[in-house]
C-alpha cells in the first residue's frame, strides 16, 4: 500500500498529534476527503483509514475496532483477518458497514472533513490510536497520518526496455532465463507490460458539435460524424448523474458533463455513455431516465427513448429479461438549448414512477444498483485503472489466448509474467 499511496499517487502525509500506546497495530494513515485518490472495489471513492502491523509477527485483528465515538461505545469491528507483520491495511469509512473475511472492508461510520475524533481500539477496549479530541480540518485528497521513513528500491523502472513474448507452447522450457539467451526477435516495447480490458462503471464520450443538436437522428449524426464535431471528451465513470446548467433531478453528487463546467451553459452537444450490464435475476426490471433534453436507452433487444427536446423529465419502461446475465447498454443524450441534466436508474419489478425506496442508479453497487462495467477510454479509468502504467500493450496477442507472457528488461533480467 506504501507504494500505492506515497509514491505512485503522490500523496502528502503529516505529521500529526495522535497519541498511540505500545501497540502492535495502529492507524497510519486516514483521507477524509477523498475524490479521486483511492477507490473502492466499486469505484466509489469513500473515506479510508490505512491499519499498519509495527511488529514482526503476524497480528489477528479479531475484536480490534474502529470508532469516531470519543465514549467507545460505537464500535466497528474487524473480522477475524490477519495483518502481516509490517503490513498494511486499507478500511474504506463509507458507512456501509461490510465485515466479511477476505473481501474489502468497510466501517459504518464516515470521516467529517470538518475534523472529528478517530480511534483504533484493541480487543480489550484500550486504545492503540486514537486523534482526539478531533483530527483537524481535512483538505480534498490530501491524507493525513504518522510520520514515517519509507525506503523504496526501484528494480525495474517504469518505461525502461523490454522485450516481451507471448508463446504458443512451453517448448522454450527455461532456456528464456539464460544469461546467454538471444531475445531480439521478440517484440520491443516498455515497462509495464500488460492490459486491461474493463473497469467498472460506463465508458462515456461527451461530443460537442458545431451544429444544433435537437433531435436524436442529429445526435447520432454528430456521434458518428467528426466533421459535425468541435470537440470531443471522454471519461470513465461509475453513474449516469449528469448536470450542466439549472438543478439536479432525483439524485445528488451530480457529475459535470465531460469537458464542461456545472454552472456554465453549454449547448448542443450528443454524450454517448456504453457498458455492459449484469442482471443478476431474470424478470421484469424497471429502467428509468430522467434527461433535460431527450435520449435513447439500449439495453440487449430491448429500447427505449424520448426523442424530442423536453425540460427535467422522467421516462420509465418495464423490460422482461429471460435470462440473468451480461448485456450490451447503450444510452445516447443530446442537449439542444437551456438546461441540461441526465439520470440512469433501475428497480427490480415493475413501476410506473420513480421513487425513493426501489430505484438506484445503475452503477451505484455500493447501494443497490446494478453492476456495469465498460472498456477504459482513453486517458480513463480513473484510481482503479492500471491503463496509466501500461506502455507496452498485449491485449491483443493474450486476451482469450495465453495467461502467460516472457518479458525480459535485458537479456540478462528475464523473468515470467502471468497476466489476465
Amino acid at each position: 500500500m506504501k507504494s500505492v499511496v506515497r509514491f505512485l499517487l503522490g500523496m502528502l502525509c503529516l505529521m500529526v498529534p495522535a497519541r498511540s500506546a505500545t501497540a502492535q497495530v495502529v492507524i497510519s494513515e486516514f483521507m477524509a476527503d477523498n475524490k479521486k485518490t483511492l477507490a473502492d472495489e466499486n469505484g466509489q471513492f469513500p473515506d479510508w483509514v490505512e491499519i499498519y502491523n509495527t511488529s514482526a509477527s503476524t497480528v489477528n485483528l479479531n475484536g480490534w475496532s474502529l470508532t469516531d465515538d470519543p465514549t467507545h461505545q460505537a464500535r466497528w469491528f474487524f473480522p477475524a483477518t490477519n495483518l502481516t507483520a509490517k503490513g498494511f491495511l486499507i478500511v474504506f469509512a463509507s458507512g456501509t458497514n461490510q465485515a466479511v473475511v477476505g473481501q474489502p472492508l468497510h466501517t459504518d461510520f464516515s470521516l467529517k472533513a470538518s475534523g472529528e475524533y478517530l480511534a483504533l481500539v484493541k480487543p480489550d477496549g484500550s486504545v492503540a490510536t486514537e486523534f482526539a479530541p478531533a483530527f483537524p480540518q481535512q483538505f480534498q485528497d490530501i491524507s493525513y497520518g504518522l510520520g514515517q521513513d519509507v525506503t523504496t528500491n526501484t528494480l525495474v523502472a517504469s518505461g525502461a526496455p523490454a522485450n516481451v513474448l507471448v508463446p504458443t507452447s512451453g517448448s522454450l522450457g527455461l532456456t528464456w532465463t539464460q544469461t546467454s539467451f538471444n531475445d531480439s526477435s521478440w517484440n520491443s516495447g516498455a515497462t509495464g507490460v500488460g492490459y486491461e480490458t474493463a473497469v467498472a462503471g460506463f465508458a462515456v464520450y461527451n461530443y460537442v458539435a458545431n451544429v444544433g443538436v435537437c433531435d436524436l437522428t442529429t445526435a447520432e449524426g454528430v456521434i458518428s460524424d467528426p466533421s459535425q464535431q468541435s470537440a470531443v471528451y471522454a471519461e470513465n465513470t461509475p453513474v449516469i448523474n449528469y448536470l450542466n446548467t439549472v438543478s439536479s433531478a432525483h439524485y445528488g453528487n451530480d457529475n459535470t458533463f465531460p469537458g464542461l463546467t456545472i454552472g456554465i451553459d453549454q449547448d448542443n452537444y450528443a454524450l454517448e455513455a456504453s457498458a455492459t450490464i449484469t442482471i443478476p435475476a431474470p424478470g421484469n426490471w424497471t429502467f428509468g431516465v430522467n434527461s433535460d433534453d431527450g435520449f435513447s436507452l439500449t439495453i440487449g433487444g430491448f429500447s427505449m427513448s424520448y426523442p424530442n427536446p423536453r425540460g427535467p423529465g422522467d421516462t420509465l419502461q418495464t423490460f422482461n429479461f429471460p435470462a440473468a446475465g451480461d448485456y450490451a447498454l447503450r444510452l445516447v443524450f443530446y442537449e439542444c438549448g437551456g438546461g441540461s441534466e441526465v439520470e440512469l436508474f433501475a428497480a427490480q419489478g415493475s413501476f410506473s414512477i420513480w421513487d425513493s425506496t426501489n430505484f438506484r442508479l445503475v452503477g451505484d453497487t455500493p447501494n443497490g444498483g446494478l453492476a456495469v462495467k465498460a472498456p477504459v477510454v482513453a486517458g480513463g479509468g480513473g484510481a482503479t485503472s492500471y491503463r496509466p502504467f501500461i506502455q507496452t500493450d498485449v491485449q491483443s496477442q493474450m486476451n482469450g489466448v495465453n495467461s502467460t507472457a516472457y518479458r525480459c528488461r535485458t537479456r540478462r533480467r528475464c523473468n515470467h509474467s502471468p497476466c489476465a
